[in-house]
């Protein structure tokens, strides 16, 4: 009865995540950018990174719970990969990190 609105509800996460996903591309590339010996500035980033990472976690989780795949989930983190102009070195591991680390806590937890 309420299959329409799981559906929804799962939509809706993977596009969070997407969304997410991109966060954590555009503060890594900030971070990485700035000034190495700024540390009020790194440690500024590394907490936006950090709240970031914990949306991504967060609608992460949701979207697994409303029955969406790891396989979804990556797909939609590649999109976010894909659509920003500039991805650096230091996001992309940043955000391949984040979900290797997720990855192999779904798999201890299942």
């Amino acid at each position: 009865m309420f299959g329409w609105l799981k559906k929804k509800a799962t939509q809706q996460s993977l596009f969070n995540i997407e969304i997410n996903a991109r966060r954590l591309i555009l503060d890594a590339n900030k971070a990485y950018q700035a000034d190495p010996d700024d540390k009020q500035a790194f440690r500024a980033d590394t907490e936006k990174m950090l709240k970031v990472e914990d949306d991504l976690y967060r609608d992460i989780s949701l979207a697994l719970d409303n029955g969406a795949s790891l396989d979804e989930i990556c797909v939609r983190v590649e999109i976010a990969k894909i659509k920003e102009a500039t991805v650096s070195l230091q996001a992309k591991m940043a955000i391949d990190d984040f979900v290797k680390v997720l990855a192999a806590h779904i798999k201890k937890s299942a």
